[in-house]
């Protein structure tokens, strides 16, 4: 369905900053790397309450670093309240409206609709390098676990009544998005990167120009260790950013003001006549209820075995299913295979390409 669309689809976004024209002088002339600046995890157990969907917004008007810095001050000037934010009222903060959602598509004929997810779940996160585990439930309640590791994204789900392991390429699992990147702009891959300070008036704001054409920004306390926003432009277009809200102070490994409230918004493209129509940006929202950092993690959070009578769908190029067999015979650990050799592991009669 469209509102349940690949939400972290655009991660890389944006060429000129419209929050302005920047004189040649206001431009420094050293890259600096980021994560010599920020707190970057290298290991986290965190428990969140997320929203499930994409939820259609009316009456953003976000087109520059200025407009998105005025949303997170219309969202700071009140603490907000886990209820206000799970009642969508909080936006109301900030003089937004949550549109309709769409209608579900006509069931098939004979169907009947089982269970609607809520707006809101839990989620667990576990991550150690670039392993990464994800605890959650799906529409039906039901337990649903995803691994990600260097060599792919595994997913296990009760749809069947033994259980489905779907083995994709890393990376393209669409449900696995809050990672250290979503939750608090911290992950290695984001801040890594050769960046460059523009001056301001009372935020740090820094600029990193993609090879795509593309300019990231990030927002920044000036006296804390603290990020405030997020995002991308493209041209005079502002593409998606990302808002952190609700501070504490965390203290352990190091200390840093670590954001219990994180918005993504992502662009909008309704229908004419839709319900959505008017609304030119979607949101999703994470309520971080508890995080550790750089703490240890248990390695067989990380891995997946097979079980006789489970059914193995496997995507080997990222393009959609390529097989689907029964699980015979147990396989310790699919998750540190590569789609196309865990194939050739519970069908070793089948040639797979690599």
């Amino acid at each position: 369905m469209r509102w349940q669309a690949n939400i972290f689809a655009v991660r890389a976004v944006a060429a000129f900053l419209v929050a302005g024209a920047f004189c040649t002088q206001d431009r420094p002339s050293i890259a600096e790397n980021l994560a010599d600046r920020f707190f970057v995890p290298r290991s986290a157990h965190i428990e969140v309450l997320a929203s499930r969907h994409l939820v259609p917004i009316k009456g953003v008007n976000a087109r520059s670093i200025d407009d998105v810095l005025t949303l997170h001050a219309a969202f700071s000037r009140r603490e907000l309240t886990e209820q206000a934010i799970r009642s969508w009222e909080f936006l109301h903060e900030a003089g937004l409206e949550r549109a309709p959602r769409p209608p579900l598509p006509p069931l098939p004929p004979g169907a009947t609709l089982v269970a609607v997810a809520p707006d809101w779940l839990p989620e667990i996160v576990d991550i150690d390098g670039s392993n990464m585990r994800h605890d959650s439930i799906d529409a039906n309640g039901a337990p649903r676990v995803i691994v990600r590791t260097p060599n792919a994204d595994v997913m296990v789900s009760k749809s069947t009544e033994k259980g489905q392991v779907n083995h994709q390429p890393p990376g393209t699992n669409r449900f696995q998005k809050y990672d250290l990147y979503y939750l608090f702009s911290r992950s290695p891959g984001f801040l890594e990167r050769d960046w460059q300070e523009i001056p301001a008036a009372e935020e740090r704001r820094f600029l990193h120009e993609y090879p795509t054409g593309v300019t990231g920004f990030l927002v920044a306390d000036r006296t804390a260790d603290a990020i405030l926003a997020r995002g991308f432009l493209k041209g005079d277009r502002l593409m998606a950013f990302g808002l952190h809200l609700r501070f504490r102070e965390q203290n352990q490994p190091k200390t840093f003001r670590l954001p219990t409230l994180t918005i993504d918004f992502q662009r909008n493209h309704p229908r004419p006549g839709a319900p959505d129509a008017g609304a030119d940006w979607q949101i999703t929202c994470a309520i971080i209820r508890q995080a550790q950092f750089d703490v240890p993690i248990d390695p067989s959070r990380f891995s997946v075995p097979l079980q006789p009578g489970q059914v193995y769908v496997v995507d080997i190029d990222g393009r959609g299913e390529t097989a689907s067999p029964l699980v015979r015979t147990p396989v310790p650990d699919v998750a540190r295979l590569s789609p196309s050799a865990g194939l050739r592991t519970v069908m070793p009669a089948r040639r797979a390409e690599r």
